[in-house]
């Protein structure tokens, strides 16, 4: 394949290339973990050289490190999502509130005019009699 000529051309094959990758090889989020995990650098090569993984196995040390980070992760994510459903309530809670001091600011200020009217009906009654 020959080097794409135009930018757009080759933002999109960069593109593509990445999401080809991303599909088929664990890729950790640091180099140096791959130092700790030798055997997960052997498959990502093995996968991008289109050799094949069955001579290339993880470790079952790696392979418990893994699932342990699958755990960790979901459970972080099960406390993220608690996080956001709080945060919903708490905004649900807010607008509930600022919907009632704003009925309470209407209501006042009607009670203000009807007190004005009362008053200016006994100030005109006072000056009649």
């Amino acid at each position: 394949m020959t080097r794409p000529v135009t930018p757009v051309i080759a933002a999109k094959f960069a593109t593509e290339c990445n999401i080809a990758v991303r599909n088929h090889v664990h890729i950790l989020k640091n180099g140096s973990e791959y130092k700790k995990k030798p055997t997960l650098f052997d498959l990502f090569l093995a996968r991008i050289r289109n050799v094949g993984i069955r001579n290339v196995q993880p470790r079952s040390s790696e392979l418990t490190d893994l699932k342990v980070d699958k755990r960790t992760n979901a459970e972080l994510q099960l406390i993220i999502n608690a996080k956001h459903a709080k945060m919903d309530e708490l905004q649900r809670q807010l607008e509930e509130t600022e919907a009632a001091r704003v009925r309470d600011k209407e209501e006042m200020k009607k009670q203000q005019v009807e007190m004005n009217v009362k008053i200016e009906l006994l100030l005109r009654r006072g000056k009649l009699g």
